[in-house]
């Protein structure tokens, strides 16, 4: 069973009704990050009292630009840049089956939608609930594939080479972005 979950708390476009109702999306921002976090462990409090086996993978559409750069304002999102779209991706394994609950890995390298996709398919054909040894989700997350960093719109790209970060404006030429 798949179940995919949708969430606008975050939302720049996401208004309190009411008397916070004047308040901007960044001076609300934190009392919809707690929200969001309150509704995400009852969410999975609720899969643990299921007593169903479920991996959960929560994929941020894009960070919330709370900090502006050199290119763009704070809470504006028109330029793909690194700190709007390299976001932290979360996997949680609940369920009777799984023997490992404090278990947890940090993967730094980066990686894409495609790694995501990879490491689903290879955890749908092994099935971590299964295998008691902690290690094979350790090899199946230290095996997942790497990407170099490009980001997109309409009029705007932006790829990460020998860790700088390069930006074409519409058909321009690439720009030093860092």
């Amino acid at each position: 069973v798949a179940l995919f979950y949708n969430s606008i708390t975050l939302h720049d476009g996401n208004r309190y009704i009411g008397e916070d109702s004047t308040l901007s999306s960044l001076e609300n921002f934190h009392p919809r990050l707690n929200r969001l976090l309150t509704d995400i462990n009852d969410f999975i409090s609720q899969l643990e009292r299921s007593n169903t086996n479920a991996v959960v993978i929560m994929v941020p559409e894009h960070g919330a630009a709370i900090r502006g750069d050199q290119l763009q304002i704070a809470g504006l999102r028109e330029i793909p840049t690194p700190s709007i779209t390299k976001v932290p991706v979360g996997i949680k394994f609940v369920g009777p089956d799984w023997h490992h609950p404090g278990l947890s890995f940090k993967i730094d390298s980066a990686t894409s939608y495609y790694g995501l996709a990879d490491l689903l398919s290879k955890l749908i054909l092994v099935n971590p609930f299964q295998d008691f040894k902690s290690s094979i989700v350790e090899e199946l997350l230290g095996n997942m594939p790497s990407y170099r960093f490009v980001s997109e719109n309409e009029g705007v790209v932006i790829i990460e080479n020998e860790q700088q970060y390069f930006i074409r404006l519409e058909d321009d030429e690439w720009i030093d972005y860092n």
